[in-house]
C-alpha cells in the first residue's frame, strides 16, 4: 500500500513537471496520467480489501470466542453427567446383605414424586423390613398404620401415601408426610403436629420441629431404582439420533 502511494506521488510529480514545462509531450503525459488513475483505483481496491479482511478477522475472533464458550459449557456438562453417573451407580450398587434389602426396593413412587420421597425420608429408605437387621422398619400391629391413632395433616396437605405404593411397615410414616405447594410451606409448618413433615415435589422440606431444608440444600436424594436404571442407561447408551422417530427410546425424565 505504501509502495503504491509512493508510485502515485512520483507519477503526479512527473505529470506536474510535464505540464509546467510547456513541452509537447502529450503522449507521455497521457500515459503517466492513465498510470496515475490506475494506481489510484488500485489503491482504493486495496483499502477495501484490507477493510474486508479486517472484518473477516473480527468475525473469526468472535466465532473463536463463541467456540471456546461452547467448549467450556460442554466440559462442564460432561463433568456434571460423569458425577451423576457415579452417583447413580452407587445408588444402584447391590453389595448389601441380600437378606436385608432396603425398603426402597419395595417402594414404587408415582412419577414426579421421587424427589419428594427422598427429601422426606432420606437415609431411612436404606433400612430393611427384616426384623433381624440392626436397623429395620416394623409396624406395631401389622398394617393399618400399626394400629396407631395419628393426627391429621394440616388442611391443604395431601398425604404422601396417595403417591407411593409401599409396604405396611412404612405407611404410618408416609401418612404423616404431606405434599404441598412450595409457597405454602412456611405457613403450614406452624400447624404441624409432632412427627409430621411437609414436602414439595421439588424436594423442599418443612418439619414439625422447625427444621427447614429447601430443594437446593445439599441433601441426599433417593429415587426409585427403576427410575435410576432408566436415567443411568440414558447416559451409558444414548439413543441413536439417526433412528426413526418411532424407535423406542429409554424413558425416565427427572
Amino acid at each position: 500500500m505504501e509502495e503504491l502511494k509512493a508510485q502515485l506521488k512520483e507519477i503526479n510529480e512527473e505529470i506536474s513537471s510535464l505540464s509546467m514545462s510547456g513541452s509537447d509531450k502529450g503522449a507521455t503525459f497521457a500515459k503517466l496520467k492513465k498510470s496515475a488513475e490506475e494506481l489510484a483505483s488500485r489503491s482504493v481496491e486495496i483499502e477495501q480489501d484490507a477493510l474486508t479482511a479486517e472484518n473477516r478477522a473480527a468475525a473469526a475472533r468472535n466465532q473463536a470466542e463463541k467456540a471456546r464458550d461452547e467448549f467450556e459449557n460442554a466440559k462442564l456438562s460432561t463433568r456434571q453427567i460423569s458425577t451423576e453417573i457415579q452417583t447413580l451407580t452407587k445408588l444402584l450398587a447391590t453389595d448389601e446383605n441380600p437378606d436385608w434389602p432396603p425398603i426402597l426396593e419395595n417402594i414404587k413412587v408415582k412419577p414426579g414424586y421421587e424427589t419428594a420421597l427422598g427429601a422426606a425420608l432420606g437415609d431411612d429408605l436404606d433400612a430393611t423390613t427384616n426384623p433381624d437387621a440392626p436397623a429395620h422398619w416394623g409396624a406395631n400391629d401389622g398394617g393399618n398404620n400399626g394400629g396407631l391413632e395419628l393426627p391429621p395433616l394440616p388442611a391443604g396437605a395431601e398425604p404422601l401415601t396417595g403417591k407411593v405404593d409401599a409396604p405396611d411397615q412404612i405407611r404410618a410414616r408416609l401418612s404423616q408426610i404431606g405434599i404441598i405447594d412450595a409457597g405454602s410451606g412456611p405457613a403450614l409448618q406452624k400447624e404441624l403436629r409432632p412427627g409430621q413433615r411437609l414436602v414439595s415435589k421439588a424436594g423442599d422440606l418443612w418439619r414439625w420441629d422447625g427444621f427447614t431444608a429447601l430443594a437446593d440444600a445439599p441433601l441426599p436424594v433417593f429415587i426409585d431404582n427403576d427410575f435410576d436404571n432408566n436415567r443411568l442407561n440414558k447416559y451409558l447408551h444414548p439413543p441413536d439420533i439417526n433412528r426413526n422417530s418411532n424407535t423406542d427410546k429409554t424413558a425416565g425424565n427427572r
